[in-house]
């Protein structure tokens, strides 16, 4: 149901139809209305009416009648609800359903230079082993691929089946030793990145036609990682310095949500807009351009229909450049919301700390992101949501730059370093509660540095 008011006039409604049900009365039509026309649920409505015994037009006057009207009445309660349950009214069929834990994938360097690998661990931190596979793992949405980039020359996708063993490699960027930004579709058969435009091409042809300017700009493209061409689905932009990054797939794998960005005067890039494309047909719709620095990420709810995002409030400027005199800080970003057609746009947060990285839980009740206030370090921070609503306060959990949703959405994953001296480290992963009401579990610790942050394989329910 879209909300409790809909499933509150759906259930008067089918309680007013069994009214008629039941034995004859002095005031019947007085009962179906007060039913049907009950006060809202938040308030108590009519079920405080039961509560607190019959309203005065029911015309019950002696005890024994009144509780047996009132025991219709619930009964008549009971099937409407148990009704609503076998249509589904209490279900929310938008948000699909979680899975349970998988593998924990994550790549890190040791303390003495080693080689830098990626592992695999259970769910509970045991059955540690190292896979052939590239740095910084991502498992597709459904658990059954796990990707990662790998260079020899050229930028690939490292294509590995769940358990790590490799499958295949896609090239992504030809002559690319850096890193590219990409991202699996849900049910880990495509892969979207973005491709350099080369500076010395005197044209980019484009799917409409047209051509795109040269520079070192990016476009976006989709490929099947069985293998087989790829398809530019967004050439790149004609805005002065702008480039894309950050594509992320919608839950239902039919749009790509991605960030365009611009340098200001110190060459900090900042966001300066979110777009959403569809893959079938590459139609283009900016959504916003509410600044906010790069790499504080952005989510779809489980049920692609909003987007939430870091950006700064109404009225807040961008510092010009870093070499400002006196320094000019970032200002602080706060959490927002937006329609995936653009409408809508809110601040959920509105607080004087700077919020990052928000993330949707996967049953879509929790949202999650990283809080810092003045002069203190991350902490990760959840709140309750109804829908696009925020439940309640958010609450306050463990100092981390990053954290990962259990695939069951009822555990956040979060990263501890500690200094074993003489730039030495020990890195240890941690789960805890998305309530943060009991103690952390630990998980893994290795000695040297997890260096990115990682994946968390979903198994079907």
């Amino acid at each position: 149901m879209d909300s409790d008011m809909t499933f509150e006039a759906r259930l008067g409604d089918a309680l007013g139809r069994l009214a008629e049900l039941a034995p004859t009365m002095d005031d019947a039509a007085v009962a179906r209305q007060a039913i049907v026309a009950g006060e809202s649920a938040r308030s108590g409505g009519w079920l405080a009416s039961l509560r607190n015994g019959a309203p005065r037009g029911f015309g019950l006057g002696r005890p024994m009648l009144r509780a047996a009207y009132l025991l219709i009445i619930l009964a008549l309660v009971l099937v409407a609800i148990l009704a609503a349950i076998a249509g589904g009214a209490f279900r929310n069929d938008s948000f699909p359903s979680s899975g349970r834990n998988g593998a924990i994938a994550f790549t890190f360097g040791g303390n003495n230079h080693e080689p830098v690998v990626t592992h695999l661990v259970n769910p509970d931190g045991k059955g540690d082993r190292p896979i052939d596979a590239g740095r910084c793992p991502t498992y597709s949405r459904d658990g059954s691929v796990l990707a990662s980039l790998s260079y020899d020359g050229s930028a690939y996708l490292a294509v590995s089946a769940a358990n790590g063993d490799p499958v295949g490699r896609v090239l992504l960027v030809e002559g690319s030793l850096t890193s590219v930004s990409y991202a699996l579709s849900p049910e880990g058969t495509r892969v979207a990145w973005f491709k350099p435009i080369p500076a010395n091409a005197a044209e980019s042809p484009s799917p409409d036609g047209g051509s795109a300017t040269i520079g070192d700009r990016l476009e976006l493209w989709v490929a099947p990682i069985a293998g087989g061409p790829g398809t530019r689905i967004v050439t790149a932009s004609n805005l002065l310095d702008d480039a894309y990054e950050s594509p992320l797939w919608s839950p239902d794998g039919g749009r790509i949500a991605f960030a365009g960005s611009v340098a200001d005067g110190s060459g900090e890039r900042h966001r300066s807009a979110i777009y959403v494309v569809d893959v079938d047909d590459a139609e283009l719709r900016r959504l916003t351009t509410r600044p906010a620095l790069l790499g504080d990420g952005m989510s779809w709810s489980p049920d692609g229909r909003f987007l939430a995002y870091p950006g700064l409030p109404d009225g807040a400027p961008i510092p010009p450049s870093s070499d400002a005199n006196p320094p000019v800080a970032y200002p602080p970003r706060d959490v927002f919301l937006i329609g995936a057609d653009g409408s809508g746009d809110r601040n959920l947060t509105n607080t004087p700390a700077s919020e990052s990285q928000p993330d949707w839980s996967p049953d879509g009740a929790y949202l999650a992101f990283g809080t810092a206030a003045d002069g203190e370090a991350h902490r990760i921070t959840a709140i309750h949501m109804n829908g696009p609503t925020p439940g309640g306060p958010p609450a306050l959990g463990p100092e981390s730059e990053w954290f990962v949703w259990s695939p069951d959405g009822t555990a956040l994953l979060w990263l501890e370093v500690s200094s074993l001296g003489s730039e030495k480290y020990r890195s240890t992963l941690h789960s805890v509660d998305r309530d943060f009401r009991q103690a952390p579990l630990t998980l893994q610790a290795v000695d040297g540095l997890i260096v990115c942050k990682p994946s968390w394989q979903r198994l079907e329910p």
